[in-house]
Parts: C-alpha cells; structure tokens; sequence
C-alpha cells in the first residue's frame, strides 16, 4: 500500500528492462509494460496506472469488523493522495504526488519531472510549506541509460552509480558523501530478468543482503533476506511479496523485522481500465484499512 515518506525509489525493486530505468518496475521485467501504463514508485511500493490517467484522488480510513463486515472508521491521517499528470505522453512529462492528513492540508510533495526522451531526470521533495527538501537527480549516458542516481538534504548527498553492461545493470555501488557503503551485483535469467541482486557492504566486508525474483505468467515473487553476519548465520529480516505483472502489490510478509512479523493481503475491486478503486487491507486475517480512489482519464 502506498505509504508516507520521501522515498521514491526503492533500490530493492529494480529490474530490467531493453534500457535500464528503475521507475519502470515488476512489470517492465515481466514485458506487461504499455506505453499507456506508468509505474511510479512512492515510498516502498509501486503504482501502476493503467490506460490514459489524467489525475488520482484517494483516501484511507481504518478499518473493522463487524460480525464479518468490513466497515469504515476514521480517516487516517495520510496516505490521503492526489497524483496529477501534466502532457499526455511519456515525453517532458511532470507527475505531482501530494499527501494530505484527514482535514485535506497537505503534508507533502513528491514532483517527478521526465526529458524529452521519456527518462525521469529530477524528483523534487517538499513540505507543506512548499519548501525544498530534498532533490534526486539522475543523470544518463548518450544512449538514455541510467548512470546515476543522486539525493542531496542539505550538505548530506547519497545516491547510486551504476555498472551498466550494454543495457542492462551489472552491479551498483551505494554512496554517501563520497564513501562506497555497499556494492550490488546482479545476476539475470535467460529472458533478461533479474533473478538475483547481493549487496555487499564496503564497511562491514560481507554480503549483508540477498534480493531473489521468481517469474511466472501472472506474477513475480520477491524475497529479500538481511543478515547479521559474514556466516549467515544470523538474519536481521526475512520480507517476501507478490505482485501481479502490472506491478501491483498483492501481498506482503515480513519476518523478523523491527514492526514486527505480519502477514499483509490485499482485496481490491478495479475500474474497466484494470485500476483499482477500492482496497482492503488486511494483516493477519484482520481488516486495518480500507482506501478508495477516484480516477480521471483523458478518454
């Protein structure tokens, strides 16, 4: 489910496509991607839009159970979002996400702004006030391929440069302030999907982390594993999903983690269009929310 924070790319999410571009997610990999679908990464998930979307409008309540019905409590105090799409095409596009708490004020802005040859150069965080927080730039070689990511806070600067081998990324190295933290190596099956990524950590001198992606017609399986040791013998998270070829999250279980171990599904009714209008979330067999969106398209 869509979440609050500035986190727009999630690096444990990339894949692959003809060129390399991280705001093209599961879908790109698994081929589904249309011109017509934008993926666009918010927090730690993914939204795909599906057909000629002009705007989204959603809101989020708690959920309960009464006697087996799902019903509606108070309105959460975000993951109420409006997303508006400026230009039509992939080309100098600028999508605007704005979050707002349960009286409709903002509390923040993500602006993604595209070039003229469909890549996201720029993603721009502000608060409420409309003040500058952050700024991620990308920057790519001459034949549109990613080269680097870059966030910059303040004096604060941390990002990605990528190993691109043809179109595709063999590796990645994690950088703050100018020192290496981790380096990723990427392994790719035989259809040129990503089926492994290990982050080795530059300070500690051990793998810390493993990303593995299972394919099928219908969805992608991921699983991330965290350890706490050169061994491996120790694991600090265990988190598994499972998303639909369009790169929609159905479901989440996370094992070990600092919140906790959960179990999140998802039960959604969807739009002629394939988007979802309603959802209900639930972790453990128990209803926590229920978000609705209304969709504008440019018929």
């Amino acid at each position: 489910m869509i979440g609050l924070g500035w986190y727009s790319m999630n690096m444990k999410e990339l894949t692959n496509n003809s060129k390399f571009d991280p705001i093209k997610s599961i879908a790109t990999a698994s081929g589904f991607l249309s011109k017509e679908q934008i993926l666009i990464y918010y927090a730690d998930d993914v939204i795909p839009l599906l057909g000629k979307v002009k705007a989204v409008s959603q809101e989020t309540f708690y959920a309960k159970d009464n006697m087996g019905i799902v019903e509606q409590g108070e309105k959460l105090d975000y993951w109420n979002i409006k997303i508006n799409i400026q230009d039509k095409g992939l080309d100098n596009q600028i999508i605007s996400i704005i979050d707002h708490d349960s009286k409709g004020t903002p509390i923040n802005k993500n602006i993604y702004k595209f070039n003229k040859y469909g890549n996201l150069f720029l993603i721009e965080y502000l608060d409420q006030r409309d003040s500058l927080l952050i700024r991620t730039k990308y920057t790519y070689d001459e034949n549109h391929v990613l080269n680097e990511r870059f966030s910059y806070m303040g004096k604060d600067k941390s990002g990605e440069i990528y190993k691109i081998d043809k179109t595709i990324a063999t590796g990645l190295s994690i950088v703050r302030n100018d020192t290496i933290y981790n380096i990723l190596n990427y392994t790719y099956d035989s259809n040129g999907r990503i089926k492994k990524i290990e982050s080795y950590s530059n300070i500690n001198d051990y793998i810390i982390s493993e990303v593995e992606y299972e394919y099928d017609d219908k969805q992608t399986k991921y699983k991330f594993v965290q350890y706490l040791d050169k061994e491996h013998q120790q694991i600090a998270e265990i988190e598994e999903k499972i998303y639909s070829n369009s790169g929609l999250l159905l479901e989440r279980n996370s094992r070990g983690s600092q919140n906790g171990d959960y179990i999140q599904k998802f039960v959604r009714q969807f739009d002629k269009h394939g988007n979802w209008t309603k959802t209900i979330a639930y972790e453990k067999g128990t209803p926590t929310f229920i978000a609705y969106r209304k969709i504008t398209y440019d018929e």
